[in-house]
C-alpha cells in the first residue's frame, strides 16, 4: 500500500507511512465503536459472536507480531535491519520508480 501511495499519489515515504498509520488508527477506532453496537441475541449466540469478534482482534494483532518477527528473522539471516528493536527501517525516502 505504501508503494502504491508513493507511486500513484506522489507521496513521500513519510507521507505514505503517516497516511497508512492514520488509516489503521481510524479502522481500529471504528472496530472498537462497532463492537459496542453489537446487539444482544441471547447467551448462546452472544458467546459465539464474542468468540468471532475476539478472533478478529487477535488476527490483526497476530499479523503485526508476525510481520515484526519475520523482519527480525530476516535481519539475522541477511543484511536487513531489526525493526522490532530499533523501530527503524532501511527504506530510503525517495520516489518509487516503476
Amino acid at each position: 500500500m505504501i508503494v502504491i501511495l508513493m507511486r500513484y499519489h506522489g507521496l513521500t515515504l513519510q507521507e505514505a507511512v503517516d497516511y497508512v498509520g492514520n488509516l489503521c488508527e481510524e479502522t481500529i477506532n471504528a472496530f472498537i465503536e462497532n463492537k459496542k453496537r453489537i446487539p444482544y441475541w441471547g447467551p448462546e449466540i452472544d458467546d459465539m459472536v464474542q468468540i468471532y469478534v475476539k478472533g478478529l482482534q487477535d488476527w490483526i494483532v497476530g499479523y503485526v507480531f508476525a510481520f515484526v518477527y519475520l523482519v527480525n528473522f530476516l535481519s539475522v539471516h541477511s543484511a536487513g535491519l531489526c525493526i522490532g528493536a530499533s523501530r527503524l527501517t532501511g527504506i530510503l525516502d525517495r520516489k518509487v520508480r516503476m
